[in-house]
This record gives C-alpha cells, sequence and structure tokens, in this order.
C-alpha cells in the first residue's frame, strides 16, 4: 500500500468520525428542544397552580370574614 493509500483511507475513517459526532450533535440539539419545551410547559404550570392557590387563599379569607361578621363576632 502506497502512502496516497493510507493518506485517503485515514481521511476516510476521519471523515466517518465527523459524521458519527454531527449525529451525536443533532441528537444533543433535539434533546435539548424537547427538554426547553418541558421545562416550559412546567412554568407555565407552576404560574397557573401559584395563581391558584392565590384565588382561593382570597376566596378563603372572604368567607372566612363573611362567616364572622354573620356571627356577629367582629
Amino acid at each position: 500500500m502506497n502512502r496516497s493509500d493510507e493518506i485517503l483511507r485515514a481521511l476516510g475513517r476521519i471523515e466517518g468520525e465527523l459524521k458519527a459526532q454531527g449525529v451525536q450533535i443533532s441528537n444533543g440539539l433535539a434533546e435539548i428542544r424537547a427538554l426547553s419545551e418541558r421545562v416550559r410547559t412546567i412554568e407555565f404550570r407552576h404560574a397557573w397552580l401559584g395563581g391558584a392557590w392565590a384565588v382561593l387563599a382570597a376566596a378563603c379569607a372572604y368567607l372566612f370574614r363573611r362567616a364572622l361578621r354573620l356571627a356577629h363576632i367582629f
């Protein structure tokens, strides 16, 4: 085998490795996008639950005050 064949073979190996790494990078980017979507969903639900708890607390406070007024405590 002459020198040019060795060089071509080495270039082929390098090309194969680069293609494999490119596939890994593409898979990694897709995974990052999926994680980003999951985080966005969780943040949205967290904010919604926080608002729901605030509304529930306000409703309970209102009902409690009304009950106290009806009982003539305050």
